[in-house]
């Protein structure tokens, strides 16, 4: 006597397999729109990773390790202001002169993450050069917080301006090189002025 083979899906023939069951788990779950933005670019790995935590709330910001007790303090290490990731990122006074040298970038000071990546030209490397920016504040963020180094926002322009360079590395097509390393000489001269 042979017994029937139960993995199936519903209704259809074909055999159950992994890549159905994921299609099953996920169709009804809603898209992410700042997905593609984040992942599809020429940054590391490291870089996309921390924007896609962002983008999910999960990073440790003063406010969230104040609440479990790991920080003695919410506010952010620049300002008095409570510390969250769109505060960090965008909202921080300490930013504006960046923002406003960014205005080709962003034409306004962006508010939050979905806010910085609407622009006339979404693109990789449109995507990079963000990436680039966001990921230096990021890791101003900790040199202050984690080692007591304040660092200025002209230390995270060049920075942004050497990854830049590093990152054009990483791209096949000539062109969008050039645009790389324009934007990270551009981020370099705007390091001289902030």
């Amino acid at each position: 006597m042979q017994v029937a083979d139960m993995r199936t899906t519903r209704g259809a023939e074909k055999p159950f397999t992994a890549k159905l069951a994921y299609h099953a788990v996920w169709r009804t779950k809603p898209t992410d729109t700042l997905a593609p933005a984040i992942w599809r670019n020429y940054a590391p790995n490291k870089c996309r990773l921390c924007l896609w935590l962002a983008r999910k709330d999960r990073l440790f910001m003063n406010e969230r390790r104040f609440r479990r007790g790991i920080a003695t303090s919410a506010a952010c290490p620049f300002c008095d202001h409570c510390e969250s990731i769109n505060h960090l990122l965008f909202e921080c006074q300490h930013l504006a002169p960046l923002w406003g040298e960014l205005d080709s970038l962003c034409p306004s000071a962006p508010q939050g993450l979905l806010q910085a990546w609407e622009g006339e030209w979404h693109n990789k490397t449109r995507s990079t050069i963000l990436m680039s920016v966001l990921w230096n504040i990021w890791k101003r963020r900790n040199a202050k917080v984690f080692r007591n180094i304040h660092l200025g926002l002209h230390d995270a322009a060049s920075s942004s301006a050497e990854d830049l360079k590093l990152w054009s590395h990483r791209c096949n097509n000539i062109q969008k090189q050039i645009q790389l390393r324009d934007w990270g000489s551009m981020l370099f001269h705007l390091a001289g002025r902030i």
